[in-house]
C-alpha cells in the first residue's frame, strides 16, 4: 500500500509513464513481473481473508467486477484524468452505468443510506477525487483548518484526518467519483487485465463497501509486522504526524501488548506464517483494518525493508515487538501541507475538468433505460 498522499508529489510527472509502463499489451519480462507480484499478493486480497476475519473488521459487501467492467474503468481514467480522447465508449458508459444501478440497490438494501468506505479488491481509491472537494466549500475546509491552527503538526493532523474523511461516501456519485479518478485502482486494474492474458491467471477482481465508522482516527492506527508468526515490529501508520499522546512511555508499552496480543489470538485465524496487519484501537475494540504481504511491495512505514531486516525478522521467540512512531514532528510537514493545499486548489481553478464523471454517467443511465426497454 502506498502512503497516505504520496501521489500528490508525484501524479503529474507520472502520469505519461503510468500509460506507457503499464500498458496492457507489454514485453514479456514485465509480463512475468505483473505474474508473480500478483501471485504474491493473491492470499492478501480482501475477498481472501474477510470471511475468516469478520467478526474482527467493519461489516463489508464484495462485489465482483468481470473484465470487461475493469477495461471500462480504465477507458474512463485514461479520457478524463490522462486525455485520451474518445477512449471511453458508449458500451463503456452502458457498463459503469449498470454498476453503479447494481451499488446503488446494495447501499439502500444492506446499509440502508449510512456511510460507506470503498476499496478494491487490492487497494482503496484514497488518491481519488472525493466531489465534496469539488467545490468552494470544499477548498475552504481545507484553509480553516490551517488558519485555525499555529504549529505544522496540527495542520497536518487537521489535513490528512479531512482527507480522510471526505472518503466517506453515501452515493453512487461518491463512489464512482473515487473509484474512476484513482490512480490506483487504474494502475491495479490494468495489471490484473494484463495477467488475465496467462492460463495461469484467474480473475478475481471485486468493488468492496464498507461499513464506516466515525470513530476512526489516524492517531490510532498502526501497522504490525507478522514474521513466522510472531509480531516483530509495529509503527505509527500515519507517518507524516506527529501524535504526543505517543511520548507517553506507558502508553507506549500498553499499545504493544495490546496488539500484539491481538494479533496472536487472530494468527490461527490468518493461517499464513509471514504478513502485515494494520489495526485500529477505536475504544475498547481493536479493528482489522487491512492485510497485506510481508513484501517490499507493502510499504514499511517507520521501518525500512533495506535497513531493518534484523528487526522484521527478529526471530527471538521472547522477545517484545518494537514500536516506532514520531517522538518529534517530522521535518518536511511544511510540503506536504504545501503539496495538499496545491492539489486542493488545482481541484478548484480546474473544476471543469473533473465533473465529467457525473454529465457521462447520466447520459448512460438514459442510454441504458432506452436500450432495455427495446
Amino acid at each position: 500500500m502506498l502512503k497516505f498522499f504520496d501521489f500528490f508529489a508525484r501524479k503529474k510527472a507520472e502520469q505519461s509513464t503510468v500509460l506507457s509502463n503499464l500498458n496492457p499489451e507489454m514485453q514479456s519480462p514485465l509480463f512475468a513481473h505483473s505474474l508473480d507480484k500478483k501471485k504474491i499478493h493473491h492470499a492478501y486480497d480482501f475477498e481472501q481473508w474477510y470471511k475468516k476475519l469478520e467478526p474482527y473488521t467493519f461489516t463489508s459487501r464484495i462485489i465482483a467486477i468481470d473484465k470487461e467492467t475493469a477495461i471500462a474503468f480504465t477507458h474512463y481514467y485514461r479520457e478524463v484524468m490522462i486525455g485520451h480522447a474518445n477512449t471511453l465508449t458508449r458500451q463503456d458508459r452502458l457498463i459503469i452505468a449498470e454498476m453503479e444501478n447494481t451499488l446503488a440497490s446494495i447501499l439502500e438494501e444492506d446499509f440502508h443510506g449510512k456511510e460507506v468506505f470503498i476499496r478494491m479488491s487490492n487497494r482503496s481509491p484514497k488518491d481519488g477525487i472525493a466531489i465534496r472537494d469539488l467545490n468552494t466549500a470544499g477548498f475552504q475546509a481545507y484553509q480553516d483548518i490551517v488558519q485555525k491552527n499555529t504549529s505544522l503538526n496540527e495542520q497536518l493532523i487537521g489535513l490528512t484526518d479531512l482527507q480522510m474523511k471526505n472518503l466517506n461516501c453515501r452515493t453512487t456519485q461518491e463512489i464512482f467519483n473515487l473509484i474512476l479518478t484513482s490512480e490506483r485502482v487504474y494502475t491495479d486494474l490494468l495489471e490484473a487485465i494484463r495477467c488475465s492474458a496467462s492460463e495461469e491467471d484467474q480473475w478475481s477482481t471485486a468493488i468492496i463497501l464498507r461499513e464506516w465508522e466515525a470513530e476512526l482516527r489516524q492517531e490510532h492506527e498502526f501497522r504490525l509486522f507478522v514474521y513466522q508468526n510472531k509480531v516483530t515490529a509495529i509503527s505509527q501508520y500515519n507517518t507524516y504526524c506527529h501524535y504526543p499522546s505517543y511520548n507517553d512511555t506507558e502508553l507506549q508499552k500498553k499499545i504493544v501488548k495490546r496488539l500484539k496480543n491481538f494479533a496472536e489470538e487472530l494468527s490461527p485465524l490468518i493461517k499464513l506464517d509471514n504478513y502485515i496487519l494494520d489495526l485500529a484501537l477505536i475504544g475498547d475494540r481493536v479493528i482489522v483494518i487491512e492485510l497485506n504481504p510481508f513484501h517490499p511491495s507493502t510499504g514499511a512505514c517507520l521501518f525500512s525493508w533495506q535497513t531493518d531486516e534484523s528487526i522484521l525478522k527478529n526471530r527471538e521467540t521472547d522477545s517484545m515487538p518494537i514500536l516506532r512512531v514520531n517522538d518529534s514532528p517530522p521535518q518536511d510537514q511544511a510540503r506536504w501541507i504545501e503539496l495538499i493545499l496545491n492539489q486542493q486548489e488545482e481541484y478548484l481553478n480546474n473544476i471543469s475538468n473533473y465533473p465529467a464523471y457525473q454529465s457521462n454517467i447520466n447520459q448512460s443511465t438514459a442510454q441504458n433505460k432506452a436500450y432495455r426497454s427495446r
